[in-house]
């Protein structure tokens, strides 16, 4: 009898992985997420990606609209981070998922998009991105802000950083001593520690 369970076990979770290679639409799997679903492995965020990398943006945008993969934050994060070398393209699936009936994104998912975006310098899609992420009361937070700086300062736009970190309360999030200590450690391993003394002198950034 166990024999039998464990057999039946290995040939329902064959047929879901070969329902992620070999079908170019994701009509075939299942829209609700099983009382007890097996853990997520990193052969089934690959095979996401590779038919994400494989679909047009109408062919994506039309499978992800009426698809039923059940999509969960940890198989969203972990297929960013497998399009991380494909930046417009990752950009379009999380954009495109935000569609999607049932799904909504989390925080450290918008944090991954506005990573990407910035380092691609795309810089309205970062602000975008950030004003999304207010509006659906998921942020932004400190690490959303550490991650915006360290990508201006990594772009050679150090200025930009430090006007950037003296905004954060305009986007809804305080400055704080942590964040500070961040944003100094940053501009220190840039090599721009006059301009990390010039700001600690600063008053106005605290709450």
């Amino acid at each position: 009898m166990i024999g039998n369970v464990s057999r039946l076990h290995t040939i329902n979770r064959s047929s879901v992985v070969c329902s992620l290679k070999f079908k170019s639409s994701f009509h075939n799997l299942t829209t609700t997420t099983p009382p007890s679903p097996p853990p997520l492995e990193e052969d089934d965020a690959a095979g996401l990606c590779n038919l994400i990398l494989k679909l047009d943006l109408q062919t994506l945008s039309e499978n992800l609209e009426t698809n039923s993969v059940c999509w969960t934050p940890d198989l969203v994060n972990k297929i960013l981070k497998r399009l991380w070398n494909h930046g417009p393209k990752a950009l379009e699936f999380f954009r495109l998922l935000e569609r999607h009936p049932i799904y909504t994104h989390s925080t450290t998912s918008f944090d991954h998009a506005i990573d990407i975006a910035a380092r691609l310098r795309d810089y309205k899609t970062v602000w975008t991105l950030v004003a999304r992420m207010r509006k659906r009361r998921l942020g932004p937070n400190p690490k959303t802000f550490a991650i915006i700086t360290e990508r201006f300062v990594s772009a050679g736009k150090p200025d930009k950083a430090v006007r950037v970190f003296l905004s954060m309360h305009e986007h809804g999030c305080q400055q704080d001593l942590n964040s500070f200590n961040t944003f100094l450690d940053v501009l220190c391993k840039s090599k721009r520690a006059e301009m990390a003394y010039n700001l600690e002198r600063l008053e106005h950034w605290r709450c």
